[in-house]
């Protein structure tokens, strides 16, 4: 009796698990976050460059054929300042300069805060490629460096950069001395060899306790108050509001299905399916998003609809690869829009809502699509607002 109560365990535990598949739904104006991640490394070799002062002057910039203030980093340490800097020349070249962002704070005493980092937006389109799928969740290291005192020089730089668009140079040298560099020991700062200069056009200056730029006057607080690399603040992400949710839509799907919404506009009568959907409360931008669904969920299978051949497992990762390599083009034909049956479109529908109301807290979204759209225009997600 034992043994054979046994072998049926056995033979329910090897049972292979069903893999659930769709139907699935997906929109357009909800985002797919992934992670942009600054480097740590360039901060590391900033602090073993081991920088003990800032200097200012002014240099020639080749690029702009003209005397340009320059700031120099100016460390003990040779070796960790070039790679500091090799790495800075590495996101100039995929862009400009100023995807090395500078940030002074000056403090309310005497002294200021240099604050280094990798400008977020440029980092985005680095990671992302200017994806128009993915929004990014940013984590990233700032080098920040206290300065005791605060030089002329340094309040000429500010008053000259500040306004308008106006070039200066980043560069990096080398102290061999004993002691902190002043006036009778500049021969002992040499430029750093084989580093690079950055041109940039942009700096931001802060004055600590002003009511703006609190994120800056905190990690500079931080700096001062203990060692290590300051991380930028973290916000809790927070769901956007559906102004925003319908501007990403069709933001996303002009992006994505250009010629679908209009092949499906202008040769597939979408105004007669209106009136037949209408009568349902069926928005045209539900409509348009769901001939977006099926036309690319045919493309990922065997010409099914509604994903159907999607493991859960895969959802919505399959969907998203597919997106971030498709592209449209103006020679083709429109039947695959054509074949499109009502009642295709109605279910797609049905599924996009459920998606979009399940990431905004509703645990268990209506099934019957007369419900379901009160529950979207209940929440604000029906029609774009006109404000």
């Amino acid at each position: 009796m034992g043994k054979a109560s046994r072998r049926k365990k056995k033979k329910r535990s090897t049972k292979p698990r069903a893999d659930k598949r769709g139907p699935w739904g997906f929109d357009y104006g909800v985002s797919v976050r992934a992670a942009a991640v600054g480097s740590v490394n360039f901060s590391q070799k900033l602090t073993e460059s081991d920088i003990i002062a800032v200097a200012y002057g002014s240099t020639y910039a080749d690029e702009v054929h003209a005397m340009i203030p320059s700031l120099t980093l100016v460390g003990r340490n040779e070796f960790p300042l070039q790679e500091a800097f090799k790495e800075f020349n590495a996101w100039a070249d995929a862009s400009d300069g100023d995807a090395v962002e500078l940030t002074i704070v000056f403090h309310e005493s005497n002294g200021y805060t240099i604050i280094i980092g990798a400008n977020t937006e440029k980092l985005i389109n680095r990671t992302f490629r200017y994806d128009a799928v993915l929004e990014a969740l940013i984590f990233q290291v700032y080098w920040a460096k206290p300065i005791d005192t605060l030089s002329e020089p340094l309040k000429e730089m500010r008053a000259f950069l500040e306004f308008g668009i106006r070039p200066f140079k980043l560069s990096a040298a080398t102290y061999s001395g004993l002691t902190t560099p002043g006036a009778a020991m500049l021969d002992l700062v040499q430029p750093a060899r084989g580093v690079r200069d950055l041109l940039k056009f942009s700096a931001r200056f802060v004055n600590e306790g002003a009511e703006e730029e609190k994120d800056w006057q905190r990690i500079a607080r931080l700096s001062k108050d203990r060692k290590g690399r300051p991380k930028q603040p973290k916000e809790k992400p927070e769901l956007p509001d559906a102004k925003s949710i319908f501007t990403s839509r069709a933001n996303r799907l002009k992006t994505l299905f250009p010629l679908t919404l209009w092949r499906a506009e202008t040769c597939c009568n979408v105004g007669s399916i209106m009136e037949e959907v209408g009568k349902l409360g069926v928005r045209q931008w539900q409509v348009q998003q769901a001939i977006c669904n099926i036309l690319v969920s045919r493309e990922i299978g065997t010409s099914a609809p509604h994903f159907m051949e999607i493991a859960e497992r895969d959802w919505p990762d399959a969907l998203i690869k597919r997106l971030r390599t498709r592209y449209e083009i103006g020679i083709g034909e429109t039947q695959a829009i054509k074949n499109i049956t009502l009642e295709e479109i109605l279910r797609q529908v049905q599924l996009d809502v459920g998606y979009l109301l399940s990431n905004y807290g509703v645990k268990a979204p209506p099934t019957e699509l007369v419900s379901s759209q009160k529950e979207l225009n209940r929440l604000g997600f029906l029609d774009a607002s006109t404000e």
